[in-house]
């Protein structure tokens, strides 16, 4: 049995060449990430305001929000506070999320079902910062040194992002079998749990 999860940030070629490049840049340590995500949601839409359908926006969009802080820090956060808006149906409308890990790596993540924002993910280093817009299928990130030097990467289709995780985990079963973001997905399951706890917000078949 192979287990992996479809999540874009894992399998994006910007992605897959980002650290390296960020590495070859020298930037010093990881200080701080800043990442949105922000949707208007009518309640009658589909899931998203749904309880029993585990909706809310945490499980929605927050999923990508905090893949994308995984993906950058080096280690999973072991504090983590935040504050939370219940919507009326009982599910998660709007939070901010604050993470910081052993390495005084920090992370602030804002989400909301209610109002539209930017998908924007910054990644400031002691030398520079990195800004990733779309990032849940990105193709482009920008480098922007202290001095104001600024440099680009573009990598990919935002129209083949399916089609790049087929490839991948293809290349992986051809391969070692072993997928390496398989701890990024158990780091960011945890993380939520968390939260849920944290916000007394339990779905039906949960065990307690």
């Amino acid at each position: 049995m192979f287990l992996v999860e479809s999540m874009t940030i894992h399998y994006m070629p910007l992605f897959r060449k980002i650290k390296a490049w960020i590495e070859e840049h020298n930037l010093g340590k990881l200080k701080m990430i800043q990442v949105n995500f922000g949707t208007f949601k009518n309640f009658e839409d589909r899931y998203f305001f749904k309880k029993e359908l585990a909706g809310g926006a945490l499980f929605d969009i927050g999923v990508y929000a905090l893949n994308f802080v995984r993906f950058f820090i080096s280690q999973k956060p072991d504090q983590i506070s935040s504050y939370v808006n219940i919507h009326e149906s009982g599910v998660d409308e709007s939070s901010s999320i604050i993470l910081k890990n052993k390495k005084e790596e920090l992370a602030t993540v804002s989400l909301t079902f209610r109002a539209k924002m930017p998908k924007r993910g910054l990644v400031a280093y002691e030398k520079g910062y990195v800004e990733i817009n779309e990032y849940p299928h990105a193709t482009e990130a920008t480098l922007v040194k202290l001095n104001g030097e600024r440099e680009s990467l573009k990598l990919g289709d935002s129209n083949r992002r399916l089609a790049y995780e087929v490839e991948y985990i293809s290349e992986l079963l051809e391969k070692t079998n072993e997928n390496k973001y398989l701890n990024y997905t158990i780091d960011v399951l945890e993380i939520m749990d968390e939260l849920r706890q944290s916000w007394k917000l339990k779905y039906e078949g949960e065990e307690v």
